[in-house]
């Protein structure tokens, strides 16, 4: 083997090292190319949605067993775990950013914080599929969609003996986003009436 060879196979592996790294792939989880992605529809096409300044916010929800089905492969119904994607169009001038920590959601005066995907007690091979998914903090520049999926765990009352009514219609989404601007230090309040609930 000649140098020029040593050399390609060297500059070979520094660069499948470095794009590995770069990637932030960890044995056991999903590799990103094997993920699928939920396609991004503007905020304002979602029946669940508030429009404020021009920044739209959204919710969809998989409390339904067949649709968490079919999309998830997993009855999360029978977990007490409502997924909500949260679905954000920026129509305004302005710059927002959005934290994964403000946003809960609100039933009868208590206050229900979202969990950790680590929490869901997943399938290893699921696990890092849901992380990807979960939404984190997030700037959300004009013109730009972005999405991201939240996990609550929802208390099963004792005396109800199927899931569709365990749900009670005043389930409310609080979200807020702060305007990215040094004079204008805005907050946006959203609260969402989950009406499927």
């Amino acid at each position: 083997m000649n140098n020029k060879h040593i050399f390609l196979l060297l500059f070979s592996l520094i660069w499948l090292f470095t794009m590995s790294a770069c990637t932030g792939y960890q044995p056991g989880q999903i590799p990103l190319r094997q993920i699928p992605t939920f396609p991004i529809r503007g905020a304002d096409l979602y029946p669940q949605q508030q429009n404020k300044n021009g920044l739209i916010i959204a919710v969809d929800d998989y409390f339904d067993p067949e649709k968490s089905n079919q999309i998830f492969d997993i009855n999360f119904a029978d977990k007490n775990i409502l997924i909500l994607e949260i679905i954000i169009s920026n129509r305004s001038n302005d710059v927002y950013a959005i934290k994964n920590e403000e946003v809960f959601l609100m039933n009868d005066g208590q206050v229900i914080y979202p969990i950790s995907a680590l929490k869901l007690e997943l399938p290893k091979n699921k696990a890092g599929y849901f992380q990807f998914l979960e939404l984190k903090d997030l700037v959300i520049n004009p013109g730009e969609n972005k999405n991201g999926f939240l996990y609550f765990q929802i208390s099963r009352k004792k005396e109800q003996s199927y899931f569709s009514a365990v749900w009670s219609s005043d389930y409310k989404l609080r979200l807020g986003a702060t305007k990215m601007n040094e004079e204008d230090n805005n907050r946006l309040i959203y609260t969402i009436v989950l009406q499927n609930l």
